[in-house]
């Protein structure tokens, strides 16, 4: 029988917390939010603090969904207006100039 060393780099972020898994950062493919922990909810003799616990979390959830969709508008509202700055561009500069302009920033 022989033995397996697992190596594992002990990082925790500012909170002095592990960080959190890649999945976290995109909503971990959560689309109700009444489904996260849901488990919790059906242990027997389940009641406050853990309730509230998880009532703060799907809280947390929901937040961060308009949040993300707030972000997606911005972004949205931010890439027309560069097209709409480009365009205007375009008109006071030849387009020489502006892919000059363009290839120095790379």
């Amino acid at each position: 029988m022989s033995a397996t060393t697992t190596h594992t780099t002990n990082t925790t972020n500012a909170a002095g917390f592990p960080p959190a898994p890649p999945e976290a950062h995109q909503g971990a493919g959560i689309h109700d939010s009444r489904q996260i922990v849901a488990w919790v909810a059906l242990l027997p003799e389940v009641g406050d603090p853990i309730l509230s616990r998880r009532a703060a979390i799907i809280k947390m959830v929901d937040e961060a969904a308009k949040l993300e969709a707030q972000a997606a508008e911005l972004r949205s509202q931010a890439y027309f207006a560069s097209l709409s700055l480009e365009a205007d561009a375009r008109r006071l500069w030849a387009d020489e100039e502006i892919q000059r302009a363009k290839d120095r920033t790379k």
